[in-house]
């Protein structure tokens, strides 16, 4: 008698793999799954099916993630200090303090958290992992041939999702990778982000007041050039503070900030040097003229121009890759731009010193 296969669709293949309809038709065109066309639909038989699991599994492993989202109070669940009532509270008292004491005499409306009935605990279909909500925690399953590779597509599901939410409810969510382990091995990974548990600063008050005394003796000059750098420098700076407080290292947003960083820090440099694409004789002259070493400018300055056109950091089009790029040179970038403008300060003060008797 004749073995008859049992043919599946794309989504009970997608169903059985744990992965999206897309993948498996993404699958199917790079040749992973053998499939037949009938209809308008793909067939895949079982036995081609089993020999993609086994081949999967010998070069892939199925990673667990984990992630939290914030803000923790949508969720009624405790978020810090934040007062977490449910919307059918159409009013929340203030607490009282008493003035002259300092000492609060009334609490005003205290927080409500949500019962166990009304946890939130649903599965989510997202592109290419499989996922499950609970409360404001999310675990992904996801394929991957190594740690970093599943955190990227787990990550731009999420995000995916996450914009979406934020566009729904007109709330920023945001969220936080706890940990990655592998199914098939049991090894729990390290999540790809650093917790700071320590922040030291050293003081100098002398060279504080020196520092002092060179600011606001450059405060008082009217050169535009000095001026414009030392806007887009601070503004860099600016836009590096905001980036170290987004909670995930490789957000999407993160990448996009790197690359405002970048190219403020080149805009700085550039309002002393010159537009290059206007005048690169100028741009090529500058070092001479404000005294700075041709190996500087050739070491450090021109790396950037270079990283610069080629990973065409003013546009949206920039892959993913040029943007990990500019984000490996950011404090490059950063440390090229101060060094230019102090240069250029030195400049300044030697044309504005008084002639010699």
């Amino acid at each position: 008698m004749a073995k008859f296969s049992i043919e599946l669709t794309v989504e009970e293949v997608a169903r059985w793999l744990g992965v999206s309809r897309k993948t498996v038709r993404r699958y199917i065109r790079e040749g992973r799954i053998v499939a037949r066309r009938t209809g308008g639909r793909y067939l895949i038989k079982r036995e081609n099916l089993e020999t993609f699991r086994t081949t999967r599994r010998n070069r892939e492993h199925l990673f667990n993630l984990a992630f939290e989202l914030r803000p923790r109070s949508l969720f009624g669940i405790p978020d810090g200090d934040t007062i977490v009532v449910p919307s059918s509270h159409k009013s929340v008292e203030s607490p009282a303090l008493h003035v002259p004491t300092g000492h609060l005499y009334a609490y005003g409306t205290l927080s409500k958290f949500r019962s166990d009935a009304e946890m939130i605990c649903r599965k989510l279909a997202l592109p290419g992992v499989s996922a499950r909500l609970r409360d404001n925690f999310i675990t992904v399953k996801v394929w991957g041939t190594d740690p970093r590779t599943a955190h990227s597509v787990a990550a731009s599901a999420l995000e995916r999702f996450l914009q979406q939410l934020t566009v729904t409810t007109g709330v920023l969510f945001e969220y936080t990778h706890l940990y990655t382990d592998i199914d098939s091995e049991g090894e729990t990974l390290p999540a790809p982000t650093t917790t700071q548990l320590l922040h030291v600063a050293w003081y100098n008050l002398d060279r504080l007041r020196s520092d002092l005394g060179q600011s606001e003796s450059f405060a008082s000059y009217d050169d535009m050039n000095l001026i414009r750098a030392c806007r887009y420098y601070t503004h860099a700076r600016m836009l590096e503070a905001l980036r170290n407080e987004l909670p995930e290292e490789l957000s999407w947003h993160r990448k996009q900030l790197a690359s405002e960083i970048f190219l403020n820090s080149w805009k700085a440099i550039t309002s002393i040097f010159g537009d290059t694409s206007k005048d690169a004789r100028l741009f090529q002259s500058a070092y001479r003229t404000f005294g700075i070493t041709k190996e500087f400018f050739k070491n450090e300055v021109l790396p950037l121009k270079h990283l610069r056109d080629e990973c065409d950091v003013a546009h949206s089009s920039s892959s993913s890759d040029d943007i990990d790029l500019v984000d490996d040179n950011l404090n490059s970038a950063m440390s090229v731009a101060r060094k230019i403008i102090l240069v250029y300060r030195d400049y300044l003060a030697r044309c504005n010193a008084p002639a010699s008797a």
